[in-house]
């Protein structure tokens, strides 16, 4: 067994090394993975509004022809995919 040396205030044990590194990225990995579960959850959420606003936008009636342009320009800036 290694004997724990104390540098200040970090201390280095038996833990320090490549099994610490490897600990390190395993950690690493599974902060990246839930992050990336988070943000794909996110996206679906962001795809489904503006799927919504897209139904929702295209049975409204113009108004004028400012807001008839309007809602064509936001029409086809939604269904352009991302």
């Amino acid at each position: 067994m290694s004997q724990d040396l104390v540098v200040g205030e970090v201390g280095f044990g038996h833990q320090f090394g490549a099994s610490a590194e490897l600990e390190f990225y395993r950690n690493e990995d599974k902060r990246n993975t839930a992050e990336m579960s988070d943000l794909r959850a996110e996206n679906r959420e962001l795809i489904k509004r503006v799927n919504r606003l897209k139904r929702v936008l295209e049975r409204c009636a113009a108004l004028s022809e400012d807001v008839s342009n309007d809602k064509h320009e936001a029409l086809l800036e939604v269904s352009q995919p991302l």
